[in-house]
């Protein structure tokens, strides 16, 4: 008698800034999912999570709207909701002591190579550190996430630039590392809440 289950393998990969976004302490977790529930609560906690796991298996295999978009997002904040309240624990290793050399040698590399394509994934790289642990040191050190002190970085240029010369916001964009001028201009805007163009204007 063949006794061979149908399995599904379905794999969630989920953005580490989103995550930050999502819960600023994810960094402080640890999970553990032991596939067994060891009580009712645990049962329960696992059921539902097959349940959201299997409506975003549904929700994708649906022609891609706006609604359904927003509704795999919903889904995968239930999971995150689940996991958090369920099956993490507090990392007692998150608060590890900072290195100071290692956070004075990830600054000069940002602040060398803010103008190519600098990322937090490439810059992890180079430092040769996983991308959690390097998140938590800068965390810890400056306060806010690399990928936000890249963008900052590259805006205080910006802002040189639009300032003390005349090139054109097309050129300031490639120059500070911009994926593109349309990223500069809303970048720039959420900063200081005017367009470069208007911004050059008042203060040049």
């Amino acid at each position: 008698m063949d006794t061979t289950k149908s399995l599904t393998e379905f794999c969630l990969i989920i953005d580490y800034e989103f995550l930050q976004q999502a819960y600023p302490k994810i960094d402080q977790l640890k999970f553990n999912l032991h596939g067994r529930p060891n009580s009712i609560k645990e049962l329960i906690a696992y059921q539902d999570l097959e349940k959201h796991l299997k409506l975003m298996i549904q929700l994708l295999q649906e022609p891609r709207t706006g609604g359904i978009t927003l509704e795999l997002t919903g889904q995968v904040y239930l999971v995150l909701a689940n996991l958090i309240e369920n099956f993490s624990y507090e990392d007692s290793e998150s608060s590890t002591r900072i290195n100071d050399n290692f956070i004075d040698q990830a600054l000069k590399l940002i602040n060398s190579n803010y103008m190519t394509d600098l990322t937090s994934n490439n810059l992890a790289k180079q430092l040769n550190i996983s991308i959690t642990a390097l998140n938590r040191q800068f965390n810890q050190t400056v306060q806010m996430p690399i990928t936000r002190y890249i963008t900052t970085v590259r805006l205080l240029n910006a802002q040189k630039e639009l300032l003390n010369t005349t090139k054109n916001i097309d050129l300031i964009a490639i120059d500070c590392g911009f994926s593109s001028t349309k990223s500069f201009v809303r970048n720039f805007k959420k900063w200081k809440k005017i367009t470069p163009f208007q911004y050059r204007k008042v203060f040049h």
